[in-house]
């Protein structure tokens, strides 16, 4: 018998994170607004007006800014649910290295065509964890391609074709949706996901990553390592010290 994967696994590390950072700007951000005090929406927010204003940092803060109650809890649980198992499967590096790139390159084009093509048409804002979650999709399809999940909560479907059905509405919404360009970057985060599982891209990338951490590592231990000798050195050989007067 079939068993659908809607049994809360234990919150991973890096989902911790994720869900924390959401919750508490989201909070704080319904607060701004309560008491009249501006919004965080214009800062976080990746927009046309931000790269105008050089808040180039929206590319990386724009997944953590929702707006709407119900859109946060449907995706903080989404991040637990799929997210804190895949982190588990496929390591702390690799599932931070997976999201991070996927995030940032759907940022670094929609704020490519949002500073040169975008800016005179009322572009929408890119926000919110949704884009993350169908990163989670396709990383949940690709390594449980014949699990058994519900689409709308009531039709089964593995999760290789929910994945593709998933897909296929947002190409439909990119099309003839009024809300092309938030559906585009819904695909191009799925697109950058699946291109570096399929392609090995994800593992060339946290190799790096490890690289550049035992260099780090290395680089720092010799530096402590120098540090000691200088100390040594400068103790044993500091001007004006006196011999010890045994005889005394």
């Amino acid at each position: 018998m079939n068993q659908y994967q809607f049994q809360a696994p234990s919150l991973s590390t890096t989902n911790k994170l994720i869900i924390v950072s959401v919750a508490v700007i989201f909070v704080i951000n319904a607060i701004l607004s309560a008491i009249g005090a501006g919004s965080l929406f214009s800062i976080l927010a990746l927009s046309p007006q931000g790269m105008k204003n050089f808040f180039f940092f929206q590319i990386l803060t724009y997944p953590l800014i929702e707006i709407r109650p119900m859109g946060l809890i449907f995706n903080l649980l989404i991040v637990w649910f799929l997210g804190s198992e895949i982190e588990r499967d496929l390591g702390k590096t690799s599932y931070r290295v997976l999201l991070g790139t996927s995030l940032l390159v759907t940022g670094l084009v929609y704020a490519l065509f949002a500073t040169f093509f975008l800016s005179g048409l009322g572009a929408s804002a890119l926000y919110g964890l949704t884009g993350l979650n169908f990163i989670l999709c396709v990383a949940y399809a690709y390594f449980y391609p014949d699990r058994q999940m519900l689409f709308m909560f009531i039709f089964p479907l593995k999760s290789k074709y929910f994945c593709l059905l998933l897909a296929a509405i947002e190409f439909y919404f990119a099309v003839f949706g009024g809300h092309y360009i938030a559906a585009w970057a819904h695909l191009l985060c799925m697109g950058s996901a699946f291109f570096m599982l399929r392609f090995g891209l994800l593992n060339s990338l946290v190799s790096r990553v490890h690289d550049f951490k035992e260099d780090s590592l290395s680089h720092q231990r010799q530096k402590n390592i120098k540090k000691s000798y200088l100390k040594l050195i400068k103790d044993e050989e500091k001007p004006g010290k006196k011999d010890p007067k045994y005889w005394q």
